[in-house]
This record gives structure tokens, sequence and C-alpha cells, in this order.
């Protein structure tokens, strides 16, 4: 095992309550997509029971959940005597306006999101709740092959282009000096874009 390996941390562990089935299984294969840590909770007693044994960076909630409802569930935990202060939660609903949200707000709830939730919404409201100067560990910047073979042809252009600046700089200097003045403005402009 190389020390490398040794200062790697573990994902983060987010917990998903859901009571629809296919809803929990696209938020959870989002989170694992993300490379977070997911478990999942079908009800308000068993995200209750499981907010008591184990530590979440995270919780996802259903506003509406069978026998109870997201807020519940939330000012449940944070009064509890096994509390995570830490905990972030986001709330996930079918229908959000503005009277709900200063509801959530004032339960604690540090974002929300509309039903069906996208990967790009979930992404940009775990980074609100989970900043990267917290420490948390888990969740990769790409989230799809496609995302990092499109960081790798970024990544490729950017070297590209460092590379061949001293030489366009150098033609438009000797364009300039040879009062060349279309050549240069044609070279400036291959620059800019």
């Amino acid at each position: 095992m190389t020390s490398e390996s040794h200062c790697q941390k573990a994902p983060a562990r987010v917990l998903v309550v859901e009571d629809d089935a296919v809803t929990r299984a696209i938020l959870t294969a989002q989170l694992n997509q993300l490379g977070f840590a997911a478990s999942e909770a079908t009800s308000a007693t068993e995200a209750l029971d499981l907010l008591r044994r184990q530590r979440f960076a995270l919780a996802i909630i259903d506003l509406r959940i069978g026998g109870s409802d997201g807020v519940t569930i939330l000012r449940h935990h944070r009064r509890s005597s096994h509390a995570n202060p830490e905990m972030q939660a986001i709330a996930i609903s079918a229908r959000i306006d503005h009277a709900l949200e200063q509801q959530l707000r004032q339960a604690g709830f540090a974002a929300w999101l509309p039903k069906p939730v996208t990967l790009t919404h979930l992404k940009k409201a775990i980074r609100t709740c989970l900043s990267a100067s917290r420490g948390i560990p888990g969740g990769r910047e790409e989230d799809t092959p496609r995302d990092r073979r499109l960081g790798q042809v970024q990544q490729a252009v950017q070297m590209k282009f460092l590379s061949e600046l001293p030489r366009q700089l150098a033609m438009i200097e000797n364009a300039v000096g040879q009062r060349q003045w279309r050549l240069a403005l044609e070279i400036a402009h291959k620059l800019q874009g």
C-alpha cells in the first residue's frame, strides 16, 4: 500500500429519506455517480433510527413521506441527544413555493430542490451544503465519463494553446514591425478565438 492510499478520505456519507422507490433509486444512483456513499430510509422511523446509529455529512429528505414530513424528521433529529450538528440537509418536494422556502430555512434546511431532481441541481445543492473548505470527503468534480473526457480535451487544448503562444506573439510582433496591420490583426483574432 502506498502512502497516497493511506491519505485518501472515505466518501462523504449521505442519507436519502424517500418513500418512493424510483425517486430513491435515482437519488442514490446520482449520489454514487458523484462519489458519495448513500444510505436509504423509506420512512421517518427508519430515517431517525439511521441518524441515531450513523453519522452523515448530509441528509436529503422528502417533505412528504408516509406517516410524517421532512421538516418534522429534521427537527426531531436536531433536538435529539445524538444529533450531528454538522450534518446539512436538503429538502426535496414536487412543489416548493416562497412560503415553503421560509419554513424550510427556519427548520434548518441548507437547500431545497424540486422533483424530479436533476444531477446538475443536486450537484449544485451539495456544493452549497458541503463546501470543500469544510474538509468533507467525497464528491468528485466530474460526474460522468463524458465530463472526464471533456476535461481531458480542454486540458489538451489549453496545453497546445500555451505551447504555441510564444510563436504566435512573435508573429504578431514581426507583423507590427513590418507594418503588416492586417496580418497582425488576423493572428490576434486567432489567439482570441
